[in-house]
C-alpha cells in the first residue's frame, strides 16, 4: 500500500479535523467516528483513509475510502459484518455490492442515505502479515477510487434462478447511477458517458435479454432480436451529446426503463433479488438533476 506525507494517526481528534482540511460535510466526520469505534472495538485491524478526504482534495461528492488491514481472514469477515451494520446503524443502506466488476471481491461500496443526504462508502478489507501491522488508524491519500475502472462492456446474463447474481446486478445498477450523476456534477462528461456505457451493457442488457427470452450474446443482432420499442427504450438511454442536460436525460431514462424491465421481470420470475433501493437513488438523481437541494 502507497503510503504519503499526508500519514497520521486517526484517531477521534484527527477525525474532528477533516473540515479543517477540506469542505467535508458533517456526515463525512458522522460516519467516519462511527466507524472508527465499531473498527477500534472489534479489533485485529489496521484501518487507513485513503483518497480525497485523506488528502484534501475532496468535495461534497467525494467518498470515504477505507483501507481496513486485517489480521485473518476470519477478522475480515468479522468486519464486513461489523462495518456494515454500523453503517445500517447511521442511517439507510441503499445499494451495497462488493466490486467484483473490478476484481476486488473484498472492496465493499456501500451508498448510505444520511440525514437527508447521500454518502458513497468504500470500505476495502485486506489481509496483512502480523509482522508488518501498525497499531491504530492512519491518514494516507491515494487518488480516488473509481466504480469502473477495466471492467469489461459485457457481463453474461444472470440465470433466473440465481437470484445472487440477480441482486448484485441490481445493486451495482443502483449505486452507478449516483457515480454517473456525480461525474455530470463535476463536469467530467466523458467519464459519464463512459459509466452510462458500462450500466448499460453490464447491468440493464443482461436484464433485458432475460425479460425477452433472448440469449446473451451482448449487443450483437440486436436489431433482429429485440422488439422495436425495446429497442427505441434502450437507444433512449444514449446521449447525444457531452453535455450535461444530455448526459441527465440520458441517465434518467436509463433509470426509468431498468425499473420497469426489473419490476417486470419480477413478476415473471419472483422477488427476492431487488434488495437496493432504486426508488430512494433514483429520487435522490432526480432532485439533483432538477437542482434541487433537501
Amino acid at each position: 500500500m502507497e503510503k504519503s506525507g499526508a500519514e497520521r494517526p486517526l484517531n477521534l481528534d484527527a477525525v474532528a479535523s477533516l473540515p479543517a482540511r477540506m469542505p467535508a460535510s458533517p456526515a463525512y466526520v458522522d460516519i467516519l467516528i462511527a466507524l472508527t469505534h465499531a473498527i477500534q472495538e472489534s479489533g485485529g485491524a489496521d484501518a487507513v483513509l485513503t483518497g480525497s478526504l485523506a488528502n484534501g482534495s475532496g468535495d461534497s461528492y467525494s467518498d470515504i475510502d477505507l483501507e481496513v488491514d486485517c489480521d485473518s481472514e476470519s477478522v475480515r469477515a468479522r468486519l464486513e459484518k461489523v462495518s456494515a451494520e454500523c453503517l445500517r446503524r447511521q442511517g439507510r443502506l441503499i445499494a451495497m455490492f462488493p466490486a467484483t466488476h473490478l476484481q476486488m471481491p473484498h472492496l465493499m461500496i456501500h451508498f448510505l442515505e444520511y440525514r437527508h443526504a447521500l454518502v458513497k462508502v468504500d470500505l476495502n478489507f485486506v489481509l496483512h502479515s502480523p509482522a508488518q501491522a501498525k497499531p491504530g488508524l492512519r491518514l494516507v491519500g491515494r487518488p480516488e477510487e473509481t466504480v469502473f475502472g477495466a471492467a469489461p462492456l459485457s457481463a453474461p446474463a444472470p440465470d433466473p434462478m440465481d437470484r445472487t447474481r440477480m441482486a448484485d446486478l441490481y445493486n451495482k445498477f443502483c449505486g452507478w447511477m449516483w457515480y454517473t450523476h456525480t461525474k455530470i456534477a463535476r463536469g467530467e462528461y466523458w467519464e459519464a458517458d463512459d459509466a452510462l456505457a458500462v450500466m448499460r451493457a453490464q447491468a440493464l442488457l443482461p436484464f433485458m435479454q432475460m425479460l425477452s427470452g433472448t440469449p446473451y450474446e451482448g449487443f450483437r443482432r440486436i436489431e433482429t432480436r429485440f422488439a422495436p420499442d425495446m429497442q427505441a427504450r434502450l437507444l433512449a438511454t444514449r446521449p447525444a451529446s457531452l453535455d450535461a442536460a444530455e448526459l441527465r436525460r440520458a441517465l434518467l431514462a436509463a433509470c426509468l426503463w431498468f425499473d420497469q424491465v426489473t419490476a417486470t421481470l419480477a413478476q415473471r420470475v419472483g422477488e427476492g433479488w431487488r434488495t437496493a433501493d432504486l426508488q430512494q437513488m433514483r429520487q435522490f438523481v432526480s432532485q439533483a438533476a432538477d437542482g434541487r437541494r433537501d
